[in-house]
């Protein structure tokens, strides 16, 4: 089952899914802070491209749950997982479900944001920074530098 929200990291598996003409289904589950988007959007996908979309409704919140989370993921109550768990929504999922979520994607952009910089500039001093001092293969720092070459000599005639 893919988890499928309104967002960009999600629609990018469910869209790698339609490609590759895989059988897959789909949930969103309702959170409190809960977008409009994240609500309607991926009922509409799933009329539209013809998968099955489950909507997985809130149950009440639940202490013990709530403490049986923190104690199995080391204590880490951010974002919406905890308030998932202790709302009995995973377990709505039949017991043999294998999960799709996407939320590594954002995770690799705060990290690039958070090492090579959040503006165009600084984001691509740091890309080329990285490359040229991580490619320890033969041929790898080369074909990057030619490709570096070619990158800034497209953007200096997009420039022009």
């Amino acid at each position: 089952m893919i988890a499928l929200t309104a967002g960009k990291d999600s629609r990018l598996v469910l869209a790698s899914a339609l490609s590759a003409k895989v059988d897959f289904s789909t949930y969103t589950m309702e959170h409190p802070k809960m977008q409009r988007a994240d609500r309607k959007l991926p009922g509409k996908m799933a009329k539209k491209f013809g998968f099955p979309w489950t909507f997985i409704k809130m149950k009440a919140q639940s202490k013990e749950r709530s403490d049986e989370y923190l104690q199995f993921n080391g204590g880490n109550p951010k974002g919406a997982d905890i308030i998932f768990y202790s709302s009995g929504q995973p377990q709505q999922l039949p017991e043999d479900t294998i999960v799709i979520r996407s939320g590594i994607f954002e995770a690799g952009q705060q990290y690039g944001r958070r090492t090579m910089g959040s503006t165009m500039e600084t984001l691509r001093e740091g890309f080329f920074k990285y490359y040229k001092t991580s490619l320890k293969a033969d041929g790898q720092k080369e074909a990057f530098e030619k490709w570096e070459r070619n990158a800034k000599n497209i953007l200096f005639r997009l420039s022009t």
